[in-house]
């Protein structure tokens, strides 16, 4: 890596240092329209979901798109599926785990937008 790709892959917090680089995919992937909803949807759920219940959770999304962004979660280790008489979705351990970090930005971005920041 070049050392201007290394300044710029470097985020600093409190005393580390952390690459960001590994963790590109991921952050791409998040940032893909519908890819938190469907998070979300299978983060706030006790029980598996299926395609159908995952779609009718969030509106506007297309069967093609969910099917895309499921693919993407699966390849991605955040979700897994389990094939039965009903295929269902759930969140991964470290699927719950990007989630369960994302919350603090999620609270301070829900914030700002109540206070029109």
């Amino acid at each position: 890596m070049d050392q201007t790709r290394s300044k710029a892959c470097m985020l600093r917090y409190g005393d580390t240092e952390i690459c960001i680089d590994p963790s590109e995919s991921v952050l791409h992937l998040l940032g893909k329209k519908y890819t938190m909803l469907i998070i979300s949807v299978l983060g706030n759920g006790s029980t598996r979901q299926n395609f159908n219940d995952i779609r009718s959770s969030i509106p506007g999304i297309s069967s093609t798109i969910l099917s895309r962004r499921i693919k993407d979660l699966i390849d991605s280790g955040l979700v897994e599926r389990r094939s039965g008489q009903i295929t269902t979705y759930a969140l991964t351990e470290k699927g719950m785990n990007v989630r369960n970090s994302l919350m603090p930005l999620l609270q301070y971005i829900s914030v700002l937008d109540r206070n029109g920041d």
